[in-house]
């Protein structure tokens, strides 16, 4: 009952994820980044974001971490559509697809599904920007669905930034979904929660960016990646 009563304490994460239970049977060493499906109305947020990612798990020194990967516009197009299609809950596996399907066209000798593709599903395409010469032993990727920029100014604000994403951590080998995350938050005055003090203080005391709350936040998602989240790998 003390740890529980503990928690509620606590401010908000704002982040829920999940681990795959196979994830010991993946020696994740290499990571590629691809920019996220973007369906918010900030026309570059699906890459900003994975920029975010791609220098978080860098600075972490845990995995060998390629720069994010831009499709080319047809792909991108195809994955946000492929990410608006169909009910909520099958997005993850409509994305893992997708995705298996692109790295058949980037790397055609490391991947079964080189080629192929589901019926109804949009054809994946190479992307325009130069890719490393061997595959990487996983790629994450994601989904932005919210990216409102705050309106107003760093003192005060009609509308605050407000973020939500998700991503997901596919393995090349067999298209397992090591890990997926959904990250939701809006900034919220200060008064309304005195727990939030720290992180208030963390984005300079002011009213935040999208930007800045997104890199903010991205520590306590990080915190939950497998091999840097406690246990999660050998």
């Amino acid at each position: 009952c003390g740890a529980a009563a503990a928690w509620r304490f606590g401010p908000p994460s704002n982040v829920t994820a999940e681990v795959s239970p196979n994830l010991p049977k993946y020696d994740v060493r290499r990571i590629g980044i691809i920019a996220f499906a973007n369906q918010s109305s900030a026309p570059d947020a699906g890459v900003r974001v994975a920029n975010l990612f791609f220098h978080e798990l860098e600075a972490h020194h845990r995995f060998e971490v390629t720069p994010p990967l831009l499709p080319d516009e047809a792909t991108a197009l195809a994955f946000t559509r492929t990410a608006q299609a169909g009910p909520e809950e099958e997005r993850p596996d409509r994305l893992r697809r997708f995705v298996r399907q692109w790295l058949g066209w980037m790397w055609p000798s490391a991947s079964q599904a080189s080629g192929a593709t589901d019926h109804g599903q949009p054809q994946a395409r190479p992307g325009s920007a130069p890719q490393p010469a061997t595959p990487p032993d996983a790629v994450l990727t994601g989904v932005i669905t919210r990216y409102e920029e705050r309106r107003g100014s760093a003192l005060a604000v009609d509308r605050p930034a407000s973020v939500a994403y998700d991503a997901y951590l596919i393995s090349t080998s067999d298209g397992e979904m090591l890990w997926q995350v959904r990250f939701d938050e809006t900034q919220k005055p200060l008064l309304d929660n005195l727990l939030l003090a720290g992180r208030f203080l963390q984005g300079g005391g002011v009213w935040q960016t999208s930007d800045t709350l997104t890199r903010i936040g991205l520590e306590r998602v990080i915190e939950t990646f497998p091999g840097i989240a406690p246990g999660a790998l050998p």
